[in-house]
């Protein structure tokens, strides 16, 4: 299983360690995301994650695939499911 790591709201990829830890322990492949909380809207991190999970779905479709995020980063994921119908699939 691939994991990909959202941040929160004025974080960053490091500030996802633990759980990057934890699911790469569990024998995990991990992906952070980086989005600009600052300069960025929410529908354009969106958008980049959006392509970013279409890139990993195009080359591991038989693979599953979680994404963990937090606060903000979560609405970016719900954001990118949306924008994809491809990623309507994940679960």
């Amino acid at each position: 299983m691939t994991v990909i790591a959202v941040h929160g709201i004025a974080g960053q990829p490091s500030d996802l360690s633990p759980l990057i830890q934890k699911a790469i322990h569990a024998g995990h492949t991990v992906k952070a995301f980086a989005y600009d909380d600052k300069f960025l809207s929410l529908e354009d991190s969106s958008l980049d994650l959006a392509v970013t999970i279409e890139q990993w779905w195009n080359a591991h479709s038989t693979s599953s695939l979680r994404i963990d995020a937090h606060s903000m980063g979560g609405r970016v994921a719900i954001g990118s499911v949306a924008i994809r119908e491809e990623v309507a699939r994940l679960r």
